[in-house]
């Protein structure tokens, strides 16, 4: 940890106001910080969950779970088998649920970032212990989609034509096109991973919006920003689980996801503890946690809902895969092929827009092809080397020549 450069931090319960210095890296300027003014951290409780009288007390600290509920019903699993415990919750993004951390005002970070972790642990104040689940973001934005982002999926050109060394993920196409279109996008602007993760998209983009008229700075929680930017026709960058649990309370109206899938929008939340902790109440749930009971609870919360698709998967499976296409408002969907494939062709005619542009070539070597849903079926037939395919979040096994239908 550097000592040249300390960050002010304020520790706000209520009336309450603690101040702390850090000298870690994840409070470097970042654009959107004034600089020199303090980083205020929220060390209230948002949640109780067990007896408020327990003797003992584990903090645990988040900002995307814990208004979705997941947490709750995690928490209130856990403290089933201990009765002596209570999990106290306190809300902040996730660069700020590290300083919580650093801070001693909890025991146990939800973060998402995993070179702010890296740095922590370089520091020597934190240890990252493992994944807890996989969040993803999504492009949403509303129906009458002025930036053309459905069209994205469906557009003219066979995908074999396409040049694979100029494929960019279909998230930094609708960037792109967002920008063009001069439509009004919405960004939180308030340090969060969400914000971090969205300037990374607009820089693969090559635009830098800060200073147009349409691109609008509004803190505010990722449920706010996502009423928000319904209110105002606005495109966001929002986690899948925040949409989901939005839509289940009917928080949202004319609000569509355009763009999700793919590692450039993959959102993994990790469990951080301090270097320090030894205690075993807070270890056995950091433990448990990654356990089987509760990747069962996180694999099934949300299917109940009348979408049917969880709000996260577990460590086990990267993304959403319901069984047949996804029954939530996505226009288009993902057709994320792994391998060496270089060459695919139409299988059937008349397949209007299938396998309309290639549209993502990740750093694992995976292209991200889009089609539209369609009720119809299509098929693709696997030119080379291809390992397996995820299809609107349907897995399939394949090899080479295969025909297979969607």
């Amino acid at each position: 940890m550097s000592a040249s450069t300390r960050y002010s931090v304020e520790l706000i319960d209520g009336p309450s106001r603690v101040q702390f210095t850090s000298a870690s890296s994840i409070l470097r300027p970042d654009g959107y910080h004034p600089a020199g003014a303090p980083h205020l951290v929220s060390s209230a409780t948002a949640e109780v969950y067990g007896n408020p009288k327990a003797t003992k007390t584990i903090r645990i600290g988040n900002g995307g779970l814990g208004p979705t509920g997941a947490l709750r019903q995690l928490c209130l699993a856990f403290i089933v088998q201990r009765p002596d415990l209570r999990i106290d919750w306190v809300v902040n993004h996730s660069r700020h649920t590290q300083v919580a951390l650093q801070a001693g005002a909890i025991d146990v970070a939800l973060t998402y970032e995993r070179e702010e972790e890296q740095a922590a642990e370089t520091e020597g104040w934190s240890r990252t212990m493992g994944i807890l689940c996989h969040d993803h973001f999504v492009v949403a934005g509303p129906r009458q989609d002025p930036a053309g982002l459905r069209g994205l999926h469906g557009s003219a050109g066979r995908a074999d034509d396409v040049d694979i060394s100029k494929v960019r993920p279909l998230s930094t196409v609708a960037f792109a096109n967002i920008a063009k279109s001069q439509s009004t996008f919405h960004s939180r602007g308030d340090g969060s991973a969400t914000m971090h993760r969205e300037l990374a998209i607009w820089d693969s983009a090559g635009v830098w919006p800060r200073e147009q008229g349409w691109y609008k700075v509004i803190a505010g929680t990722p449920l706010a920003a996502l009423q928000r930017a319904a209110a105002d026709g606005a495109y966001l960058l929002i986690d899948r689980a925040t949409f989901l649990y939005a839509h289940h309370i009917g928080a949202v109206r004319d609000v569509e996801v355009f763009v999700e899938g793919g590692s450039e929008l993959m959102n993994t939340t990790c469990i951080l503890v301090r270097a320090e902790e030894k205690r075993g109440e807070v270890l056995e749930f950091v433990e448990w946690l990654q356990g089987p009971e509760a990747q069962a609870i996180i694999e099934r919360f949300g299917k109940d809902w009348e979408l049917g698709v969880p709000l996260v998967t577990p460590v086990s499976q990267l993304e959403v895969a319901p069984h047949g296409k996804p029954s939530w408002p996505l226009n288009g969907g993902g057709l994320l092929v792994r391998g060496t494939t270089r060459s695919f062709g139409s299988a059937k005619a008349g397949n209007e827009g299938f396998l309309g542009g290639t549209h993502g070539l990740d750093s694992a070597g995976a292209i991200h092809l889009s089609t539209r849903l369609r009720d119809t079926p299509g098929a693709v037939k696997l030119a080379i080397g291809v390992e397996s395919i995820v299809m609107h979040r349907v897995s399939v096994s394949a090899t080479t020549g295969d025909w297979l239908d969607y």
